[in-house]
């Protein structure tokens, strides 16, 4: 839960700290799903958001972090929308993503984080009405959220 504190921070310092939380977190309970998901989402928003010098390292990370939850546990929305962030963000893999995506959702339709990224994809391919609708859902899951706020601005 802190990570998740942290990560939904999304401050350099605060996405720092969760990717320690994290890491610790795989460290302490090598079989824990959750925390793998949640240590590919920190990885991945350091390098969008700061296109640290390392973001091809940071990615790959992300990228082993979120199979090795899908590994633990399939059926894991969080692990499937990390996974579809991942594709969309630095593989491009359009199809890939809404997959993904597609998967996050029907596992767990209350995953807010789920449906945010789902609408940033959305309006990266021009579906700004599905974008928004997806956006405005997120932020009905989860209304103190200021980046699905910021989010419903951008789209």
């Amino acid at each position: 839960m802190r990570g998740r504190y942290f990560l939904n921070n999304r401050r350099g310092d605060a996405l720092k700290e969760a990717r320690t939380l994290f890491e610790r977190a795989v460290a302490e309970d090598p079989g824990y799903a959750l925390a793998y998901a949640g240590l590919a989402d920190c990885c991945s928003l350091i390098a969008v958001s700061f296109r640290a010098a390392s973001g091809a390292a940071l990615i790959e990370h992300a990228r082993t972090a979120a199979s090795k939850a899908l590994e633990l546990d399939e059926t894991l929305a969080e692990g499937h929308a990390s996974l579809a962030f991942i594709t969309f963000r630095f593989d491009w893999d359009w199809v890939r993503a809404e997959a993904e995506f597609a998967r996050a959702l029907e596992l767990n339709p209350g995953h807010a984080p789920s449906r945010q990224w789902y609408a940033m994809f959305l309006a990266s391919r021009s579906r700004f009405d599905a974008a928004l609708a997806e956006m405005r859902r997120a932020l009905e899951l989860d209304p103190l959220s200021l980046i699905i706020q910021t989010g419903i601005g951008r789209i």
